[in-house]
């Protein structure tokens, strides 16, 4: 099944800085892209802000329930069917990804349905789990509007 949406966080505390990548598929052969790679780490929490960019992420209930905040801009692209966004995002900088400025925001909440699980390939290098959620709310882009209600995921790494 594709996934409609992919948001990537990361913090690199030696480095003081923070990253953010998101992929949100808006059709079946169009998606808008954020990427956002030199951020300042957040002060307070998991807000970051950078130019056209603004989102936040707050764990609701640890294991639980995560909100996700969003007001951007991203690029909106063609892209082929059935295209693995995370695979969208790491090739952000090719030339495919060239295309028109497109205002984006969601109010989402991610809420488990299972308990968390180990992730194997993260366990032996880095640490994390998965875990199946829910994941609810809205998704603006341009001035069209999606009401969310699917399946999903939350992977966190450290």
């Amino acid at each position: 099944m594709p996934r409609l949406l992919v948001v990537h966080l990361t913090l690199l505390d030696g480095d003081g800085r923070a990253a953010f990548a998101a992929a949100l598929s808006t059709g079946s052969s169009s998606a808008v892209v954020l990427v956002a790679d030199d951020l300042d780490l957040p002060r307070v929490g998991l807000e970051l802000r950078g130019p056209g960019l603004w989102a936040d992420h707050n764990v609701e209930e640890p294991f639980e329930r995560w909100s996700l905040g969003l007001e951007a801009f991203g690029v909106g692209v063609d892209v082929p069917p059935a295209t693995d966004l995370d695979v969208l995002l790491a090739s952000r900088g090719s030339p495919e990804l060239r295309g028109d400025r497109v205002p984006v925001g969601w109010d989402l909440e991610w809420t488990s349905v299972e308990a968390p699980e180990v992730e194997p390939a993260a366990a032996a290098a880095l640490g994390g789990y998965r875990v199946a959620c829910r994941v609810e709310g809205e998704v603006v882009v341009g001035a069209g509007r999606l009401e969310l209600d699917e399946a999903g995921e939350r992977t966190h790494h450290w």
